[in-house]
């Protein structure tokens, strides 16, 4: 079973994320983040307490990542520290963010080869990293 830490838990695509990954036998949710301000913090949902503090990702065995872009990095660099796989669906990312996911797709830290995945049809997005992490 994978374990999957979810960053941006409560957005949209956050939720469809949850919501697909409790259907699917293979997948279970072992982290839901938030940023701080978020009205959720501290809550529990399903039996699992949602927390801005990125490091429980260590509990996990990949982060899926629907956050801002500036969030997204600081996420990234914390994921390559503690040698945790992350599948990033943020949007509007910059050129020079995109460059610092490209450097960082370069280290050899992951298992697995590092997977840089990008789709234009956002309503896709959920089924696709969900398969993807199958």
């Amino acid at each position: 079973m994978i374990k999957i830490a979810i960053s941006g838990s409560m957005g949209k695509m956050g939720t469809r994320i949850r919501t697909l990954a409790e259907g699917d036998d293979s997948l279970a949710v072992s982290v839901l983040l938030e940023r701080k301000s978020h009205d959720s913090i501290g809550e529990s949902l399903n039996g699992i307490k949602i927390s801005e503090d990125i490091a429980q990702v260590k509990n996990s065995d990949v982060l899926i990542e629907f956050t801002s872009p500036e969030s997204t990095i600081v996420n990234l660099k914390q994921c390559v520290k503690l040698n945790k796989p992350i599948v990033i669906g943020t949007t509007g990312l910059s050129v020079e963010q995109i460059e610092q996911i490209k450097e960082c797709s370069k280290q050899d830290v992951y298992p697995a080869k590092f997977l840089i995945m990008k789709t234009n049809d956002l309503k896709l997005s959920p089924e696709i990293f969900t398969g993807a992490l199958a």
